[in-house]
């Protein structure tokens, strides 16, 4: 899979319905994932799939920071869905999000201590139903 660019990401694990499948293809790839890499921060978009498997869709955004998925580009995006958006996801029949910060540093770390790890670093995480 690679390394992670950049501090944070967005995963998200999805199934469609069968007669949503070309819809969610066309959608994620013609509107979704270029529409996110257009907020400031978002380095790159990818998704996986393995069919058989529930959840069959994992995409990853990854982020500069924890900073980018709670600016208001990107809540102005989320809270504003355009109607391929809304139709498309009406077919998805799991949905789950999860937004990450990781705790590696290459700066001098301030000393305050993260609850998750115990690292010097303002990490959040997130889950989303």
């Amino acid at each position: 899979m690679g390394a992670l660019l950049g501090q944070a990401a967005v995963v998200i694990f999805n199934d469609v319905t069968p007669e949503g499948r070309e819809a969610f293809y066309r959608w994620h790839d013609r509107e979704h994932i270029p529409e996110r890499l257009a907020i400031p921060g978002f380095r790159r978009g990818r998704r996986f799939g393995r069919r058989g498997h529930s959840p069959e869709w994992l995409t990853l955004y990854e982020a500069d920071d924890l900073a980018v998925l709670t600016s208001r580009a990107y809540i102005d995006r989320l809270n504003a869905p355009t109607p391929a958006t809304v139709s498309t996801v009406a077919h998805f029949r799991i949905r789950r999000a999860r937004f990450v910060a990781s705790c590696a540093r290459s700066v001098k770390a301030p000393a305050a201590t993260c609850s998750r790890c115990r690292c010097a670093c303002p990490s959040k995480q997130g889950d989303f139903p």
